[in-house]
């Protein structure tokens, strides 16, 4: 694994890493931890759009409720992870006649931002899962589709480790939060595979259950990201 300055592991792109600090500062100074937050923020962003994607259209081609929402946590990913990248970049803006002490104080206005928009979508989830528990439907899940949403399981792994690494270094609870979102993702879509082993053995109601959990664990990462 390649190493970062100061011996901070930065799994697969340590060599981005190494071009975004600012090698004359401290990684946790305030410009490489706004460098560092941008970083992941697009990157996050990336990957987050991708799996939304990928998990929508074997949603549709599953008819899996529980893979939809999945997806749909994917796209609030996206969201969340695009105000991170920007509420780092705005932090950069120097003080003004409005913000005598600058704009540091963005990044917990980002958090919240994140927080609000999870416990939203978290509600919207839960509605899908019931309203599929209602009405159970089949759910196709051939080997091939198994072994996709694993491998969107193995990026999620990724894209954690990366987070939380990030976070470390530049010591900011925003990059922490959203290392524990990828987490909190990563079971989400554990419960989904579930759940598609259960459609395969003929439990149909278990893909309704299985987006009401997701929809839990999106819930309480909003309540932990807001307190």
């Amino acid at each position: 694994m390649k190493k970062c300055k100061h011996s901070m592991p930065c799994p697969g792109m340590g060599f981005l890493v190494r071009r975004v600090l600012d090698p004359e500062s401290a990684p946790d100074s305030s410009e490489n931890r706004t460098r560092l937050g941008i970083l992941e923020g697009w990157v996050s962003t990336l990957i987050s759009l991708v799996l939304c994607l990928v998990k929508g259209w074997l949603g549709w081609v599953s008819g899996s409720i529980s893979l939809l929402a999945d997806a749909t946590n994917n796209l609030t990913d996206m969201g969340s992870s695009l105000v991170v990248a920007f509420g780092f970049h705005w932090s950069r803006k120097p003080s003004d006649e409005e913000h005598p002490f600058g704009h540091g104080r963005i990044e917990a206005v980002a958090t919240l931002i994140l927080s609000i928009a999870l416990l939203v979508v978290g509600a919207e989830v839960a509605k899908s899962g019931v309203a599929r528990l209602l009405n159970p439907q089949p759910v196709e899940a051939p080997g091939w589709l198994m072994t996709a949403v694993v491998i969107t399981v193995v990026l999620k792994i990724w894209m954690a480790v990366f987070a939380r690494s990030l976070a470390r270094l530049s010591k900011s609870h925003v990059l922490e939060a959203d290392s524990w979102n990828h987490v909190f993702d990563i079971a989400a879509t554990l419960l989904v595979v579930a759940a598609l082993i259960a459609s395969r053995m003929g439990w149909a109601a278990i893909d309704g259950w299985m987006a009401i959990a997701v929809a839990v664990l999106i819930f309480l990462t909003g309540v932990k990201f807001a307190r």
